[in-house]
């Protein structure tokens, strides 16, 4: 699949209001003539690399993400992904930072127990361990009360400046809801294939992808190792016979 490059309709543009990216929605003009709506976010070029790249990968993996493309925007070159007109679990579950912090522990438990229960959970924690995904919070997943779309994988890749974390298991496990899909997660990381990950690259190469392909395919032998440690660990059953 080729990076679709499409140009930006003057005076369509819908601030939404959220993110560091400063998103909107907005109608763009494709290639062959065609009209769509997309979600555009500005970027620096190497966080639009990884979003490009990243969003095949997970595509290929069989995960729901919107497809990338570019977006020409005067001189500017802004990221898209096709909008799937979704409130995001944050949205959907009335999130507010002006809650009292009572409510917001009850939300929190309400979008684990959700997470918990979606058939894509366990892969996607994989496949965030596997592009090293350290940002993936309850914002990042669009929901319609069907199927899950997953999406902003811009703190992927190596090139975020954040801590170390893969943010679903982190969830689920304060939650006490990582068991099940703890089991699926590994399973995954165990069936995830590096077939494609050069085609996404040669595909996504307009948007500068640099090394990705050796990036995410050096994480994939140990993968499963990752998964494991994101989760608790079960008491050593001799810890203090000694």
């Amino acid at each position: 699949m080729q990076i679709e490059r499409t140009t930006l309709i003057p005076g369509t543009e819908q601030s939404l209001g959220e993110g560091n990216s400063k998103p909107f929605r907005a109608q763009v003009r494709l290639s062959t003539g065609g009209i769509i709506t997309v979600i555009c976010k500005r970027l620096e070029q190497h966080k639009i690399a990884a979003e490009c790249f990243a969003a095949l990968v997970l595509r290929g993996w069989g995960i729901s993400t919107p497809a990338p493309c570019l977006v020409l925007a005067g001189n500017e070159v802004l990221y898209g992904s096709q909008d799937a007109a979704y409130p995001n679990l944050k949205q959907r579950l009335g999130w507010s930072d002006h809650l009292p912090d009572q409510y917001k522990e009850k939300l929190i438990v309400a979008a684990a127990t959700l997470l918990a229960s979606w058939s894509q959970t366990g892969v996607v924690v994989a496949a965030d361990e596997a592009i090293h995904n350290v940002d993936r919070h309850i914002g990042q997943v669009l929901w319609d009360g069907g199927e899950p779309v997953w999406v902003d994988h811009d703190q992927s890749l190596g090139v975020a400046d954040l801590p170390d974390r893969n943010k679903l298991a982190l969830l689920l496990s304060a939650c006490g809801l990582h068991n099940q899909v703890q089991t699926s997660a590994v399973s995954h990381a165990l069936t995830l294939s590096d077939n494609g990950l050069l085609e996404a690259a040669e595909s996504a190469a307009e948007a500068g992808t640099y090394q990705f392909a050796e990036f995410v395919a050096n994480r994939l032998p140990a993968l499963a190792s990752r998964v494991v440690a994101r989760f608790p660990q079960p008491n050593d059953l001799f810890a203090g016979l000694q």
